[in-house]
């Protein structure tokens, strides 16, 4: 018996050595990989060499509650812990603007849960501001939990008149919302439909809305699928469109946009067969 118990535990010792073997070596690549990107970016060398402002736009983030997340910063392991306040995540250039994403070292979980992991949050987040502004950033997002982790009062009161005269501050989802917009745009074009019945999951949210606010002022036929019955009519008669709660109810479409993270109207396999046109393709965008 003992000598199967020993076997036992140097099978589970084993076990959690090739695991940390392989989350040590993704941490490696992912190091490597953020260094290239680094080295690669030419055109913020160009600017720090003609001494302009590295960066237009920023948007300051938090990692999600998923630890691919964390491992793809390289802080994955043991280095969990070791995960640094600001960590400089990725460049986007778009329409001549030099946008940088920073993301602060807490979960979503810890931005908007006690008050030790808010406070922590909180003072990451003062960090990436001053870290923007000496990248001569314009303009900063708030993206994901951080633009609920102040009340409106709040970041008026402890935020807004220290640098009110050095950047704007709005939130991510402004931003979110054009490049959804052309995505969609996209979408239409390659496809080529010309009459397509276009299903938004998620009506009522902020990108919902914009999505069906646009479809809809382009002449589109626009349906939506709420997670719940709480604003259907409210958003029904907002926009004079047809709300289900169900994706049985909902009627073949050709094109969605999911815009909520609901479980109860996930697009899964099933519900795009039930909503899928027999022998088409069902097209498909994810905000």
């Amino acid at each position: 018996m003992t000598e199967k118990y020993f076997k036992k535990n140097d099978f589970f010792l084993f076990q959690k050595l090739v695991f940390e073997l392989k989350v040590n070596c993704y941490v490696l690549l992912s190091r490597l990989f953020h260094c290239g990107l680094h080295y690669a970016d030419w055109r913020r060398r160009k600017n720090e060499k003609l001494r302009k402002s590295i960066v237009d736009v920023t948007f300051i983030s938090c990692f999600r509650e998923n630890n691919k997340d964390v491992l793809y910063a390289g802080y994955g392991g043991k280095n969990r812990k070791k995960l640094p306040d600001v960590s400089r995540w990725t460049r986007i250039y778009y329409r001549q603007l030099s946008c940088m994403l920073l993301v602060i070292g807490s979960t979503a979980k810890e931005v908007l849960g006690g008050p030790q992991g808010k406070k922590k949050a909180r003072n990451q987040f003062l960090l990436a501001v001053e870290e923007a502004i000496v990248d001569g950033a314009k303009v900063i997002l708030l993206a994901s939990a951080l633009k609920r982790q102040w009340s409106y009062t709040s970041f008026m009161k402890d935020v807004y008149p220290v640098y009110k005269e050095k950047v704007l501050f709005t939130i991510g989802d402004n931003f979110t919302s054009i490049v959804m917009t052309k995505e969609i745009e996209r979408v239409l074009s390659l496809t080529g439909m010309t009459n397509p019945r276009i299903l938004i999951i998620g009506p009522s949210g902020f990108l919902g809305s914009e999505a069906t606010r646009y479809l809809i002022s382009a002449g589109y036929e626009v349906v939506g699928l709420a997670a719940s019955n709480e604003r259907v009519k409210l958003t029904s008669d907002q926009f004079g469109i047809p709300i289900f709660t169900e994706f049985k109810d909902v009627g073949v479409v050709d094109l969605v946009i999911a815009a909520s993270h609901f479980d109860s109207v996930r697009l899964s396999s099933k519900n795009i067969e039930i909503i899928r046109s027999p022998g088409k393709k069902l097209a498909a965008c994810r905000t």
